[in-house]
């Protein structure tokens, strides 16, 4: 991102703007080369990932109430896995931790796959997954239980499983995004005309949070 945002705004460097470095690292005061705010043009969102609470198969609980339940009369027992220190998937359990008033162990990772290894080896009983797609071949094969979808809707690969919202805490929503971007001052005519216009204002839920 630090090259687009050096970039010429002629239209011939675009970049992808993941939630982690549009949003929350500003948000959480991580000093990066470029001002979000500053230094891009939003051109369009371009995706936004629905996520899911996952559980070993051996986990005392088998839907949020009962996770819920369970760090509740374990106090700072119950230990999560997330792909590392301020990703979305971090956050999502930190909220979930402050909304439902629960104390649960952070266990960063570096990255998605070796949490992964240790939720299926029981390492640890809960994972907060930031893909939906990711996790969906393993519940089906019974290698996980899904607990709730951090989203706000549900999803049609896991119909079967409820939002945190659906399941007691309306406005619980993580959904990590990514958008494109082009360096600041790129001209309104070069932008497609079909494209979906963004603004930084989509960070301000996560600094909120």
């Amino acid at each position: 991102l630090d090259t687009v945002a050096k970039a010429a705004p002629d239209g011939l460097t675009l970049g992808i703007g993941p939630v982690s470095s549009m949003a929350i690292m500003p948000a959480g005061g991580v000093k990066l080369p470029y001002k979000v705010e500053r230094d891009f043009s939003m051109i369009s969102m371009l995706a936004t990932l629905s996520g899911a609470i996952l559980a070993h198969p051996d986990a005392p609980f088998s839907d949020l109430a009962g996770l819920l339940a369970y760090a509740r009369a374990n106090p700072g027992k119950l230990a999560y896995g997330s792909s590392g220190v301020g990703t979305s998937s971090h956050l999502a359990g930190e909220l979930l931790a402050y909304r439902a008033g629960i104390e649960m162990v952070h266990v960063p990772y570096r990255g998605t796959a070796p949490a992964v290894q240790d939720l299926l080896g029981g390492q640890i009983k809960v994972l907060f997954e930031t893909s939906i797609t990711s996790a969906v071949q393993m519940v089906r094969a019974g290698k996980v239980k899904a607990i709730a979808l951090t989203g706000s809707t549900p999803s049609q690969l896991l119909p079967q499983v409820k939002t945190v919202a659906e399941q007691g805490y309306p406005g619980y929503d993580v959904a990590p995004w990514m958008g494109l971007v082009a360096p600041a001052g790129l001209a309104q005519a070069r932008v497609c005309p079909y494209s979906v216009h963004w603004s930084f204002e989509a960070a301000k839920p996560y600094s909120n949070r």
